[in-house]
């Protein structure tokens, strides 16, 4: 499987979540399911909240081009910071038929598995 990987920071959390670091997990979590990493984009600064993002926007584009597989995100609130927001993605990625992978949570594939997510 083609995997994408996505790291992002803001101004708040700049300090504990550098980019590298979230990019080293993400492509050590995707070597060890045996996926290719095709790419990787990030988004230095970015409030998760946003709903205009260059990156996102980007991966939306590459997604509806059949170009990965896999969305590999070190965790949700690394993709988005608003339910609204992290609602849309998903099912933009999953329309695009992307799976997302988040490297730290675990959700079952399951209506329990959705509402942890919302929670």
């Amino acid at each position: 499987m083609r995997a994408i990987l996505y790291a992002r920071t803001s101004r708040a959390d700049r300090d504990q979540l550098n980019i590298a670091g979230q990019l080293d997990l993400c492509r050590e979590y995707a070597t060890a399911h045996g996926w290719r990493v095709v790419a990787e984009f990030h988004e230095d600064d970015v409030s998760g909240a946003a709903w205009e993002t260059p990156e996102i926007t980007r991966l939306l584009t590459l997604a509806e081009q059949r170009a990965f597989d896999v969305l590999v995100v070190r965790q949700l609130d690394r993709l988005a910071r608003d339910l609204a927001k992290q609602l849309f993605l998903e099912r933009q990625f999953q329309r695009a038929g992307v799976r997302l992978e988040f490297v730290l949570e675990q959700y079952a594939d399951s209506p329990e598995g959705q509402l942890m997510k919302m929670v």
